[in-house]
């Protein structure tokens, strides 16, 4: 029994064994799972969302982008007031051209925040197209829609004048079909009496 006992005990000690090689390669690999993600998040956690970056980086996102113009001498406010409100730009000052002023690329979507930053630099608002396009009457006036041939009150130049309605083109083809069997029924007449 003594040999017997000594083959459980050696059995036992061998599972406890590999538990605990499992349980520590079990840790070491969660700690690496951990570590990994971790520097998933600092690496997320380092891109800008705000202030100044490379122009780069904002082609890189894909997304449409808008220039303003503001004086070189408004930028270090403007940085700051674009990270109040949350917004990535890149300033570009244009060689070409010396009159103070630098060019503002941001994407598209940030425009409303870009003009409240630039109402707060004290830049004027810029005008809306939307406005412009809602001065445009719907209606044309009489004349208008007569000069330009809008449908609205068909001139006497205008082609729906030349062409027949659908009800006079119906009328003149059963006409023409009473025409027809009417000269049908004359020359059948004239059959029967030969």
């Amino acid at each position: 029994m003594n040999e017997e006992a000594q083959a459980a005990q050696t059995v036992v000690n061998a599972g406890l064994k590999t538990a605990e090689m499992t349980g520590r390669t079990a840790v070491a690999t969660g700690k690496t799972v951990v570590a990994f993600v971790a520097a998933l998040i600092k690496i997320k956690s380092n891109q800008k969302t705000a202030g100044l970056t490379k122009l780069k980086k904002l082609q890189r996102q894909g997304k449409e982008l808008t220039v303003f113009q503001i004086q070189e001498s408004d930028q270090k406010e403007f940085r700051k007031l674009s990270k109040e409100y949350g917004v990535l730009f890149t300033a570009v000052k244009n060689s070409r051209t010396d009159n103070g002023t630098i060019e503002i690329i941001a994407k598209a979507e940030d425009a409303a925040l870009i003009n409240r930053t630039m109402e707060r630099l004290g830049y004027p608002a810029p005008a809306r197209e939307d406005a412009k396009k809602n001065k445009m009457p719907r209606a044309l006036s009489e004349r208008e829609s007569q000069e330009r041939g809008s449908g609205l009150n068909a001139g006497k130049n205008s082609k729906t004048n030349e062409r027949p309605s659908v009800r006079q083109r119906v009328e003149q083809a059963k006409a023409a079909i009473t025409k027809a069997s009417g000269k049908q029924k004359t020359l059948e007449k004239a059959g029967k009496t030969r």
